[in-house]
């Protein structure tokens, strides 16, 4: 026969196995953002090769983003807000993951805005040696989208990305 307190122990083991089990499920998801990895690259006999780093945007709410690419020392991506307000003018701006938000650097202006509901593609060109970087580096970063609408300014994260160089 289990005593009271052996059943104890033996919930609380299982309480803690389950949760564990839930945290490792969990682990570098972000509830309600999708994301579109990568695929592994397969040999020529079909068994698979290690895949490079995941690549991925995933915009915040009121914003789209999708095939976001780092080629040749050039960030495209394309870009889409649904804010409500149509965009009088606009810069997207890209800032490496680590570093604090400054307007204007690295940047690409959108000249005539954007329409709520619109998108559109663009491409910036990054300096140094992230430019130079090697086929398989990871690009991460956010896009931050600094505005102007008909009623004020505003600066905003819009969207998170994570690409491999190609």
């Amino acid at each position: 026969m289990v005593s009271t307190r052996h059943a104890l122990w033996i919930v609380l083991a299982a309480v803690v196995i389950v949760a564990a089990a839930a945290a490792v499920a969990l682990v570098g998801r972000s509830p309600g953002y999708a994301t579109a990895p990568t695929t592994a690259p397969t040999t020529a006999q079909g068994s698979t090769t290690t895949a490079p780093p995941q690549s991925y945007c995933t915009a915040y709410a009121g914003f789209s983003c999708s095939d976001a690419v780092f080629h040749g020392g050039v960030l495209s991506m394309a870009f889409g807000q649904s804010t409500g307000s149509s965009w009088a003018s606009a810069t997207l701006q890209f800032v490496p993951y680590g570093q604090n938000y400054t307007p204007g650097f690295l940047a690409v202006s959108l000249p005539h805005g954007l329409a709520s509901g619109k998108s559109t593609t663009f491409a910036l060109s990054l300096p140094g040696s992230v430019a130079n970087a090697a086929a398989g580096a990871l690009l991460r970063g956010y896009i931050y989208a600094n505005y102007t609408t008909g009623t004020g300014r505003a600066a905003v994260r819009a969207a998170a990305i994570n690409v491999t160089a190609t």
